[in-house]
């Protein structure tokens, strides 16, 4: 009975293990936005470039291309993060409601689903988050 249960078991992780690394080949675009009333900033980056708009109602929109190593790094950050509990992640609102800081959000759209975290204030991501949060916003200050 013990190792028909460690059978299913192994199964199960195996099978699961497979749906993470599936999703994550299957990314199309990562979008962080963050914002207040005198604030805006949004980040889209895909497989061949990184747009940056710094201003809500403006078409300014600053744009690079992508270098391959770059999106991979990318895709490596988000290979610990399980897509399906995105929104279920704890984060912290405790500035933005007074307006000390933006409000912030990520993005992560599949080529079957899009993902999206609650809001969380921008600089303060949730824990699990923030290594893939720096690299988007360090990425973002190359685009000029």
């Amino acid at each position: 009975m013990k190792s028909l249960a460690i059978v299913v078991f192994s199964l199960l992780q195996f099978n699961s293990c497979n749906q993470k690394i599936s999703s994550q080949e299957g990314i199309q675009k990562v979008i962080y936005e963050a914002s207040t009333r005198g604030f805006f900033y949004h980040i889209e980056i895909n497989k061949v470039e990184i747009s940056v708009q710094k201003e809500r109602n403006s078409s300014n929109t600053y744009k690079r291309p992508i270098k391959m190593e770059e999106w991979n790094s990318l895709l490596a950050e988000m290979n610990n993060i399980n897509l399906e509990k995105l929104a279920e992640m704890e984060t912290s609102v405790v500035e933005s409601t007074s307006d000390r800081a933006a409000i912030a959000e990520l993005l992560i759209h599949t080529d079957k689903e899009a993902y999206s975290t609650s809001t969380f204030d921008h600089g303060i991501p949730p824990e699990k988050l923030k290594p893939l949060i720096v690299k988007i916003l360090a990425l973002a200050e190359t685009v000029e």
